[in-house]
């Protein structure tokens, strides 16, 4: 019976070494699985500071003009008068009619919506630099672009 007893402890540990070796086999899998997801991330976070620099490059090296030196609206060239008022757009800083500014978004200077002009609009959107937008109703709705 001793030999039968020492199988019967042999089998119990070999079973147990199997299980202990997927055990080992699932937490490797695992480890591969979040190193993966790690590497992935890292890539993420680099592209986002590129991102983030380019824009902030891009945002300084905008001018802001004077009011005086412009009577026509930079985009339509309408001239401003008493009834079409000048304003800056808070991205670029050129002057542009209400019509062609007529959109605040949040701006990465700012944690206000702030008038910006048509084609910062665009290219922030397209930059995905802001979050929050209005239509020029003043009302803030979260961007879906």
């Amino acid at each position: 019976t001793s030999y039968l007893e020492e199988i019967a402890k042999l089998r119990a540990e070999v079973t147990h070494t199997k299980e202990l070796q997927d055990e080992i086999d699932d937490l490797k899998h695992y480890c591969s699985v979040k190193k993966t997801a790690m590497m992935e991330l890292t890539d993420q976070l680099s592209k986002s500071k590129m991102e983030t620099e380019d824009l902030r490059l891009s945002m300084k090296e905008n001018k802001w003009v004077t009011g005086k030196d412009f009577v026509k609206c930079y985009q339509c060239k309408a001239e401003f008068g008493v009834t079409r008022h000048k304003h800056h757009c808070r991205n670029c800083g050129m002057i542009f009619c209400n019509d062609c500014s007529d959109h605040k978004m949040l701006l990465p200077s700012s944690s206000q919506l702030q008038r910006v002009c048509d084609e910062c609009r665009k290219m922030l959107y397209t930059k995905g630099a802001s979050k929050w937008v209005t239509d020029g109703s003043g009302t803030p709705r979260k961007s879906v672009s």
